[in-house]
């Protein structure tokens, strides 16, 4: 072993001898050769060897080559989404914290904010000889992205609750009976159909709000669950409170199709269905 680490001939063979495994092993490296930088090294067959893959002289990467760094958050974070991903094991953040932090002092790393890529690694797969994770946490480019795209996802999906919960809040104050629901609709570009006594929406996506009556007076409730529903769907359809902000196509009554503001500006009918003539919020969205 001393052979493969250069530096690390002062070891004593007693002190090699008295490492029971590996992630011991590795540990006593690492902490006498902090600045140990790789370089590619073939294994048998001429494969270029990476950490963890033959050479332990070249656990700890350099981060010199553009390699991100990482927060410890941010590696709890995906400590903890990796091991609910691939295990179902609910790994809890503090438990995680505090065995990272302990690899981090091996390695001397002291800079919380930015870890290097390689040091990420091997913390995580030395989490499998934790006494309480007792899993070996992969690290890599592939499910490095698959965490962003998750996390991107959940921060999509907590903003998309949170503007559709300000749109009921202003649809609870404002839209009090079914008639200013379709008016609201209608005014925006949503395609609306009264049939009898009851009506159909249907937004240019082919979000669709099947049936919603129309003159009963008690027939409209934003709070019940009919009503959040409705509200629901009408958010999906890109509708909101300003028309500037909803969604750019509008039904055009004559053409009988839903049309980009800018094929409604260009158009030369002059019939009163159409939606150049009979509205003016196609202007908004330009």
């Amino acid at each position: 072993l001393r052979s493969k680490l250069p530096g690390c001939a002062g070891l004593s063979t007693a002190m090699l001898g008295s490492a029971s495994r590996f992630g011991t092993v590795r540990s006593l490296f690492c902490a006498r050769v902090p600045a140990l930088v790789p370089g590619p090294r073939c294994a048998e067959g001429g494969q270029i060897c990476r950490p963890h893959q033959g050479y332990l002289g070249y656990l700890r990467w350099s981060s010199s080559k553009g390699e991100d760094s990482f927060s410890l958050e941010d590696v709890v974070a995906y400590g903890t989404w990796w091991c609910k991903t691939n295990m179902g094991q609910n790994i809890k953040e503090d438990v995680l914290r505090s065995a990272l932090r302990t690899q981090l002092d091996v390695l001397e790393e002291t800079d919380a904010e930015n870890i290097a890529f390689g040091n990420v690694k091997i913390c995580l797969e030395e989490m499998e000889h934790d006494e309480e994770i007792k899993t070996c946490i992969p690290f890599d480019e592939g499910s490095l992205q698959d965490f962003r795209e998750n996390q991107a996802d959940t921060e999509g999906e907590e903003d998309g609750q949170a503007e559709f919960e300000a749109f009921a809040e202003f649809a609870e104050a404002n839209l009090m009976t079914s008639k200013e629901v379709l008016a609201f609709a209608e005014k925006r570009g949503a395609r609306v159909e009264v049939v009898n006594s009851a009506a159909k929406i249907t937004g240019h996506n082919g979000v669709q709000v099947d049936r919603i009556q129309c003159f009963h007076s008690k027939a409209w409730n934003p709070r019940s669950g009919d009503g959040k529903r409705v509200l629901q769907k009408i958010f999906e359809m890109g509708l909101r409170e300003d028309i500037a902000d909803s969604a750019p196509p509008e039904y055009c009554k004559w053409c009988k199709k839903f049309q980009s503001p800018e094929e409604i500006q260009s158009c030369t009918s002059n019939q009163r269905d159409c939606r150049r003539l009979e509205s003016d919020s196609w202007k908004m969205k330009l």
